[in-house]
This record gives structure tokens, C-alpha cells and sequence, in this order.
């Protein structure tokens, strides 16, 4: 598997998070994934699925998606 080489970080709350394409799309699945135990969030909310970060595409770069709202308290 091809490691994911992440950009940066944005929150799934966030006014860029509304520029990915299919967002709406995008968060339902995460949070499905969620709820099922497929993905993980941590302390800082950072998610992750089978130890490689939730992602998708932004401007042609891959950022990290960060649910702060789902944040492990």
C-alpha cells in the first residue's frame, strides 16, 4: 500500500472542508464509520481508518480530515 503523503490538516467544520467535492457525501460516510467502529478519532480529533488517515482531495492535494466535534474527551 502506498503511503498517504498528507498536505495539511482541516477540520470537517470548516470553511474549507465545505470546498471538497462531495463533502456532504463525505461525512456521512465518516460518520457512519464512526459510529461502526471502522474509524478511529483521537484526542485532537485526528481520524484514522486501518492505521492511515481519513483523507480527501483539496486543490489537487490530499489533506487530512480532523472531526474536532467527535474528539475523544
Amino acid at each position: 500500500m502506498t503511503p498517504i503523503n498528507i498536505d495539511h490538516w482541516i477540520d470537517m467544520n470548516s470553511a474549507d472542508f465545505q470546498r471538497v467535492e462531495r463533502h456532504t457525501l463525505i461525512k456521512r460516510i465518516v460518520d457512519v464509520g464512526i459510529q461502526s467502529g471502522m474509524i478511529k478519532v483521537d484526542l485532537a480529533g485526528y481520524m484514522t481508518q486501518a492505521g492511515e488517515p481519513v483523507h480527501a482531495e483539496l486543490d489537487g492535494k490530499f489533506v487530512g480530515l480532523r472531526y474536532s466535534a467527535k474528539a475523544l474527551n
